[in-house]
């Protein structure tokens, strides 16, 4: 795999020629240009600062890729694709009809910073690290001396401005780089409003942990699509006393946490009598078609929205006894055991049986493989505390390592008895 990285010098100049439906624009030219004084120039391309100048060079970049064969992703429309006859590679092909209709700088080859991000492209793997950021923009909270005894007394107007401003930054670090950090952003965030200076510590604490390890990267490993497997993990768990909200009938709402592509923390308002775990679980499997879908129209360019499920058989089908194309896994074991039945009850929940139901049939319908997992090895597990420091560290070790082991409930079982 090779990526290649590089700006569009002036690019909405470079955008087609506009026709305005009132006419053309005009204005007074610059000094540059040395024309005739009370001269007057028609604006006929966009330009930085108007309003359709975004617009012009949107549908400038869409035509010209739309008119040599490229096609967008059904999924993220930003994402584009050419598909070269018989798998060849046409990366050469395309940078010259990329630097023949537009104007570049400087070309960065398998390593560059994009969005505050960098992006390092190896023969076996795609490392993507936030050290810049992180060492340059992250900074601890300052409280002030003494103040940390009362923990339950509010933050001074200075104190909560740099809270809302660590607490975003930490979630867009946590969405691009660092998925551990999802839960302290998310419950945090929920609660500004009742901030205080206990949450200011833990905030330290972890931005202090982001600075030590700030050159650690993101690593996504190269594989083959032929061999892709999708595995989604799914975890519940409340977040504690402190941050436990109530909702308009003065009831606990429900917190649970679930894993998005790399990983992100949602939240279910909805109150539980009876629980299960099965609406993650929903959740999850949303999302995991929404992957099915955006992988294999990446990548086999053949998935039909209208029938989308039909369009991703061929992928799913697989000897349930060999590795699975795709598994759910989760530390429920009351729920991995009412799964297994295929003909869950719960007479004193209905909302649960109609949950699991669902469940049981989309993983018969998906022919997908159903592990369970101990709670010490739950991967996500960090997305579930406001102090994700305070997790089992089995998080922290997935994403250190990059190499997840999922085996059958039999062997978990056994080998827990051994300890």
């Amino acid at each position: 795999m090779a990526m290649v990285k590089r700006s569009v010098q002036n690019a909405f100049c470079q955008s087609d020629k506009l026709r305005r439906p009132k006419g053309p624009l005009w204005a007074e030219p610059c000094e540059g240009l040395h024309l005739l004084r009370g001269a007057l120039i028609s604006i006929e391309v966009p330009v930085y600062g108007l309003d359709d100048a975004p617009g012009a060079w949107r549908e400038t970049v869409v035509r010209f890729l739309s008119d040599h064969g490229f096609t967008p992703n059904v999924i993220e429309p930003c994402w584009w694709v050419r598909f070269g006859k018989d798998g060849t590679n046409d990366r050469k092909q395309i940078r010259n009809l990329f630097q023949e209709h537009f104007h570049f700088g400087k070309w960065d080859n398998d390593e560059a910073e994009y969005a505050g991000r960098m992006i390092r492209v190896k023969e076996d793997r795609i490392l993507v690290d936030q050290e810049k950021y992180l060492r340059e923009q992250l900074r601890p909270i300052a409280l002030v001396k003494g103040k940390r005894a009362d923990k339950d007394s509010p933050l001074t107007e200075e104190e909560f401005q740099a809270f809302c401003a660590a607490i975003y930054k930490i979630n867009w670090v946590a969405k691009e780089s660092r998925p551990e950090m999802s839960g302290l952003a998310s419950i945090m965030a929920s609660n500004l409003k009742q901030a205080t200076v206990e949450d200011a510590p833990i905030v330290n604490k972890n931005i202090n942990h982001l600075s030590n390890t700030a050159s650690r990267p993101l690593t996504v490993l190269k594989m083959s699509p032929k061999d892709l497997s999708f595995v989604v993990i799914s975890d519940v768990g409340g977040v504690g006393a402190k941050h436990d909200r109530l909702d308009e009938l003065n009831l606990p709402t429900d917190s649970r946490a679930c894993l998005r592509r790399s990983a992100t923390r949602s939240k279910l308002r909805r109150k539980v009598f009876s629980f299960f775990g099965g609406g993650v679980m929903l959740q999850v499997i949303t999302e995991v078609d929404w992957l099915q879908i955006m992988v294999r129209g990446a990548t086999r360019h053949d998935v039909d929205l209208r029938q989308w499920r039909n369009s991703l058989s061929g992928h799913m089908l697989c000897d349930l006894r060999a590795r699975s194309d795709q598994c759910l896994v989760t530390d429920a074991k009351s729920l991995y055991d009412a799964l297994l039945k295929e003909h869950p009850q719960g007479k004193q929940d209905r909302r649960s049986s109609v949950e699991l139901a669902i469940i049981v049939k989309d993983l018969q319908e998906t022919r997908s493989t159903l592990r369970w997992v101990p709670h010490h090895n739950m991967i996500v597990n960090a997305l579930t505390k406001a102090d994700p420091l305070r997790a089992s560290g089995a998080t922290e070790h997935y994403l250190r390592t990059g190499w997840l082991s999922v085996v059958d409930v039999a062997a978990e079982l056994s080998a827990g008895q051994g300890t």
